[in-house]
């Protein structure tokens, strides 16, 4: 399959990716019908949202903050995810398009998701009152090009 799948980072693979290097091998989120079917959502737009604020939270629990670019690349599709988890092999920066971070205004909000969420699932962490609050914060759209703004 191939399309527009969003892909939770840490600041060292963002890293690697600026620097020229492939990612061999990473989780990513597609804008799935099973997705949409979670969130009851049926507009396309509304699902790829879902999606980038799901790869939010995978993000979170990795690195602690927020990073998702939005790649257009061939992906393998977890058939079993309701959170329409894939995977993308050989992710250079050429199939980035944009990426997503917090503002400074959600210090707060990102602090207190972590404290909340450690050791948690994706789907447990989800449901936390912390996240939900955090993902009341939009994230700020960046072209691939501009350079990783230092956290709040």
């Amino acid at each position: 399959m191939s399309g527009v799948l969003l892909v939770p980072l840490t600041r060292e693979e963002w890293a690697m990716l600026r620097e020229g290097r492939t990612l061999s091998s990473h989780d990513a989120y597609a804008p799935t019908a099973a997705l949409g079917e979670t969130f009851d959502l049926e507009e396309l737009e509304e699902v790829e949202r879902a999606a980038l604020l799901v790869a939010s939270v995978a993000s979170l629990l990795a690195s602690g903050e927020r990073l998702v670019a939005s790649v257009e690349a061939a992906f393998d599709v977890d058939h079993e995810s309701h959170l329409g988890k894939a995977h993308v092999a050989g992710l250079t920066m050429a199939d980035v398009g944009a990426y997503f971070v917090d503002g400074p205004e959600a210090a707060d909000a990102v602090a207190a998701a972590v404290a909340a969420t450690p050791g948690l699932d994706l789907d447990t962490a989800w449901e936390t009152a912390e996240v939900q609050a955090l993902l009341e914060h939009d994230l700020l759209w960046h072209g691939p090009t501009e350079p990783l703004p230092v956290p709040a």
